[in-house]
């Protein structure tokens, strides 16, 4: 079973990337140390059908960000 070190997080930034996301996320679950807690800040489609399955496997927490997907158009 992986080890939990408290004082590490990780913070990922994503859209529209969900093959990338799913190997990021196996990438963390089965690493040795786990972080205490994983925040994915993302835009664009919805991710929960990535995320569900770690629920419960990784302290996740995830924020929509409508602006960051503002960002990237260029007009």
């Amino acid at each position: 079973m992986p080890h939990t070190i408290q004082n590490l997080a990780i913070l990922i930034a994503t859209k529209d990337r969900h093959n990338q996301l799913q190997k990021l996320l196996d990438s963390i679950y089965k690493s040795t140390n786990l972080p205490n807690k994983v925040v994915i800040v993302y835009s664009g489609k919805d991710i929960t059908s990535i995320t569900s399955s770690f629920q419960k496997k990784i302290n996740l927490e995830m924020i929509y960000s409508p602006i960051a997907s503002q960002m990237y158009q260029i007009s």
